[in-house]
């Protein structure tokens, strides 16, 4: 199945033969890098699973299973719901401690650190569940180190950093580093915190290596009665293998966040032309689930804005609305067959193809405006990925994306 699958299938060549020779090595190189366990829960029903050729149910990892010195093997993964909250974002749910504790975090591409708040909370926002207590895990501990998580919005969470187990699925990662806030601030609506998936030292994708092989995709819902996923490890690899991937290029910051290289846009039957002085704006280019309207450079959008207006010049315009400043009444039109196509071209040919509901973001049953804005940054934002599946390997460094299995 090409390139994705050819590594998928050394990667766990390699992790078999890891495992068989040096079973029980837990620790990575880096000193703030933990090596977590990862077991999957015990299943309360007695049927026998389906045997297939791979994933959670294949007789080889039935058989590895039966040895618990060999459960991080890193066959199947979790697979988790998310679902869309407000304009904005998306959430999942996790469980913290032991008990468990479900909580509802934002899931977001765009930051490595995962947090939750915790008690005692000493400026915190009001939330629907309960606050996490500390003192009600049997598995819990922290340190001393603090650690204040900032957004570009300007929106914080600050606290210490803390250890206890995350459930997944049906997957416990015991030992987990998250930061337990206990000041937070700014527009995370009423969710306990956040599910960072970007990567750093302490990351959720770093932190289960062993287990998942920093291998994840996901597909964002495009309406707030659908549902998408959030998945990890060879179950992510196939549920939503591409043919082909585009390079990750390594953050200038410290590689926390998702990089790749727009190299063009097409929209209706015109391929944008990009300067030079913009080249270097869209190779760094950033994939983010937190950040809603897709951003581009002054030119790059200037450009883009007045190809959108000549095709769509026989219709009325509309007011502007907040910072989307290209928008039309289309009351009693079709807008389906009205909306230009757009196509995102990216590194090695690949390609991200937009329907008319991600070309614009329908304000009424009438008003639409380009659903795109100017930024100093480069960004692929959440409006733009709904319904796609977008798959992550941080090993080959490269993503890719498919069609959505999500949209239902």
């Amino acid at each position: 199945m090409g390139r994705f699958l050819a590594n998928f299938c050394r990667l766990l060549c390699f992790c078999f033969l890891f495992f068989s020779f040096v079973s029980g090595a837990r620790e990575l190189a880096d000193d703030r890098q933990h090596a977590m366990e990862m077991r999957p829960l015990m299943p309360t029903s007695k049927s026998t699973p389906l045997i297939t050729n791979q994933g959670p149910g294949s007789q080889l990892a039935q058989n590895q299973s039966k040895d618990r010195s060999l459960v991080s093997l890193p066959f199947g993964g979790p697979k988790l719901s998310l679902q869309p909250i407000g304009a904005d974002n998306y959430v999942v749910t996790v469980g913290f401690g032991t008990p468990k504790r479900d909580l509802t975090l934002m899931f977001d591409t765009g930051s490595a650190t995962t947090w939750i708040q915790c008690k005692p909370c000493i400026n915190c926002y009001e939330l629907e569940e309960p606050i996490f207590d500390p003192s009600q895990s049997s598995t819990f501990s922290n340190s001393s180190e603090q650690y204040t998580q900032k957004y570009h919005d300007k929106s914080y969470a600050s606290g210490y950093f803390a250890h206890d187990a995350l459930t997944m699925d049906t997957y416990e990662v015991k030992d987990f580093e998250f930061l337990c806030a206990h000041n937070t601030g700014g527009f995370f609506g009423e969710v306990a915190g956040l599910l960072g998936i970007g990567l750093s030292d302490n990351s959720l994708i770093s932190q289960t290596f062993l287990n998942f092989l920093q291998l994840f995709c996901y597909c964002l819902p495009p309406t707030e009665n659908s549902s998408g996923f959030l998945v990890f490890g060879i179950t992510a690899a196939t549920t939503c293998l591409p043919q082909f991937g585009t390079p990750l290029i390594s953050d200038p910051d410290g590689y926390n966040r998702y990089f790749v290289n727009l190299v063009g846009i097409t929209i209706g039957n015109k391929t944008l032309q990009i300067s030079s002085n913009d080249a270097s704006s869209l190779r760094n280019t950033i994939i983010d689930s937190g950040t809603r309207i897709s951003r581009l450079p002054p030119s790059v959008y200037s450009e883009l804005r007045s190809s959108f207006n000549k095709l769509m010049s026989k219709y009325p315009v509309a007011p502007n609305s907040s910072l989307l400043d290209t928008c039309y009444n289309l009351q009693g039109y079709d807008q389906s067959s009205i909306i230009p196509s757009m196509i995102l071209h990216f590194d090695n040919s690949v390609e991200l193809n937009l329907d008319h509901n991600s070309v614009v973001l329908s304000e009424t049953d009438y008003k639409v405006c380009l659903a795109f804005a100017e930024d100093t940054e480069t960004i692929i934002g959440s409006y733009q990925q709904r319904n796609v599946n977008v798959l992550y390997d941080i090993v080959d460094k490269t993503v890719g994306f498919s069609a959505g299995s999500c949209g239902n």
